[in-house]
């Protein structure tokens, strides 16, 4: 399998994050591709063998994926099949970055995603048009962008909530929604409102991912020492722990380090980590 990551044009770096283009052919091993929360968005273009995918959310049954869609924010463990050719550009974008391309808030797409045929027709049935008919990935990167900046509404991010999404990512997702509420001389409720419309999640649960993906690294990683810190620091008790990565992973902390697959694109987004504070281990 093929996986290429490329950084967002200047007019679209204060939104996007990175390009990830996946490619199999038919020929090739299949398995799944399992995502983990994270915390951020995303957007999927598929230039492959069309309907072909297929996804999984948590333990829920076996469905077709979108070839074109908005995915929203995960709160389980979310896989995706495909036995034929795939070929599949994702838009990972920053926390605040999706919310300005679209005209609802991304917390109504918890855990789902929209159909991007539905929302653009004509749009994207000429960039579906484009995207099969070149074999450049920069060229395919082009096109993804030029409908981007087609329905991007040209609002500015929020610096109060990039300044608070630095914070939260910089804790580890350990700091306090009251002190930052207190630290921006607003009442919580106020805060609360401006992250919602900017991220389009509330604080709590983006610094629950947050803190997530933080304690997922420190396991890969075999880091038992700061990870004990970071237990007794985000947790009430070890039930709690449990709890939270079983839902979040599917897998009790025992099973996930007993069991924890490593595949091709596990190894390719650990060397790619550190390029971004925003994705850890989202891939398994």
């Amino acid at each position: 399998m093929k996986f290429k990551s490329i950084q967002p044009s200047v007019s679209l770096q204060q939104y996007v994050d990175y390009y990830l283009i996946l490619e199999k052919t038919s020929d090739e091993e299949s398995f799944p591709i399992e995502v983990l929360p994270a915390p951020h968005c995303s957007m999927t273009f598929t230039y492959g063998d069309p309907d072909s995918s297929s996804v999984q959310r948590g333990t829920c049954a076996v469905i077709s994926a979108l070839d074109y869609s908005v995915d929203g924010y995960f709160t389980q463990k979310t896989s995706f099949f495909n036995a034929s050719h795939l070929g599949v550009i994702m838009v990972g974008f920053k926390p605040w970055g999706v919310q300005p391309f679209l005209d609802f808030t991304v917390q109504e797409v918890t855990d789902d995603n929209v159909d991007l045929k539905c929302l653009h027709p004509s749009l994207v049935r000429q960039m579906e048009d484009s995207l099969r008919c070149t074999a450049s990935d920069e060229e395919r990167i082009l096109i993804i962008e030029k409908f981007l900046l087609s329905i991007l509404r040209h609002n500015n991010p929020d610096a109060l909530i990039v300044d608070a999404v630095h914070s939260i990512v910089k804790s580890n997702g350990h700091i306090a929604i009251s002190q930052l509420a207190k630290n921006y001389h607003l009442c919580q409720k106020q805060f609360y409102r401006k992250f919602i419309s900017a991220v389009g999640i509330n604080p709590k649960f983006f610094s629950r991912v947050v803190r997530f993906q933080h304690i997922l690294g420190l396991m890969d990683n075999m880091q038992f020492k700061q990870l004990d810190y970071a237990l007794n620091s985000g947790f009430y008790d070890q039930a709690h722990f449990i709890k939270e990565f079983r839902r979040f992973t599917g897998y009790t902390p025992k099973e996930y380090l007993e069991n924890k697959p490593s595949t091709e694109i596990e190894l390719y987004f650990h060397e790619q980590s550190e390029k971004s504070i925003f994705y850890n281990t989202v891939y398994m």
